[in-house]
């Protein structure tokens, strides 16, 4: 049975690539964070599938309104089931997410003891917060630009800037050089980062790698796609080396079940003359 908590502060509302994502302190000091949002944001297609599979209940419930304009039915979890959702997300911009969630939203939350109240006349809108976000994803190193951003205008996190001074921070991220303009990161692939179980065959020392484990990450941990992870992350565009790598794994795939087509037509053949 889902539980019911109850909080006096307004939910807050973040925006993730232009998903809001509401989330509220409860009166004991728990952060809650709207399920429906999550999932939109991380991907899931059926929310209520998504949260009955990686959720654990203890950590879900409903929000008692604090005004008559309130959604009682929505459904929030914890910080807990957040993460779990993000570790079983198959969306590209779970990594990105999870960066955001732990860089921007959690520590605005601590710091201000709960959550912001969005509704507040001064404060951002959601559409400008979103504004914002877009033109920093278009620079390089996100988290920087950040800090550096809330240093300049002395507020704990951007979402606290007053919505007057939306101008001055357009011209102030405008004014950064884009991914394009700044000399390229060195990225690292070390072929330490191959020396795992069931990759490299210890006689050899070669990279050996096996059709069962392109679908179990819980056997091997793709390097590459780490190395896609962190080049999105840092704002590149990697929607051609993502298809390509999708597109290899599953042309592998199909000439596998193929092969062992293949093998069986054989078998059945050879059984055939023997008897």
């Amino acid at each position: 049975m889902v539980s019911t908590v109850t909080s006096s502060a307004t939910p807050a509302v973040f925006i993730f690539n232009g998903t809001q994502i509401h989330a509220f302190a409860d009166d004991n000091g728990e952060t809650w964070f709207s399920a429906g949002d999550v999932c939109a944001a991380l991907g899931y297609s059926n929310d209520s599938e998504a949260i009955e599979k990686y959720c654990r209940d203890k950590g879900v419930t409903k929000r008692a309104p604090h005004a008559e304009s309130e959604n009682p039915g929505l459904t929030y979890i914890n910080e807990g089931n957040l993460y779990r959702l993000i570790i079983n997300s198959r969306n590209e911009d779970a990594h990105a997410f999870e960066a955001k969630l732990t860089e921007e939203i959690l520590p605005a939350i601590r710091k201000t003891g709960g959550c912001a109240t969005p509704q507040d006349a001064s404060a951002l809108s959601p559409v400008q917060q979103n504004a914002l976000w877009q033109i920093v994803s278009q620079r390089s190193g996100n988290a920087d630009i950040w800090i550096r951003f809330n240093d300049h205008f002395e507020i704990g996190n951007y979402s606290e800037l007053p919505a007057e001074r939306f101008v001055d921070a357009v011209s102030f991220l405008a004014a950064l050089p884009t991914n394009e303009t700044l000399p390229g990161a060195r990225y690292q692939y070390p072929r330490a980062m191959l020396d795992q179980p069931h990759f490299v065959a210890p006689d050899a020392g070669k990279a050996c790698l096996s059709l069962s484990m392109l679908s179990d990450p819980a056997q091997f941990e793709s390097p590459l796609m780490l190395l896609l992870n962190q080049l999105y992350s840092e704002g590149h565009d990697i929607t051609a080396p993502l298809d390509e790598a999708v597109a290899m794994r599953a042309a592998m795939q199909q000439t596998d079940k193929v092969l062992d087509e293949i093998r069986l037509i054989a078998l059945k053949a050879r059984s055939g003359r023997l008897g």
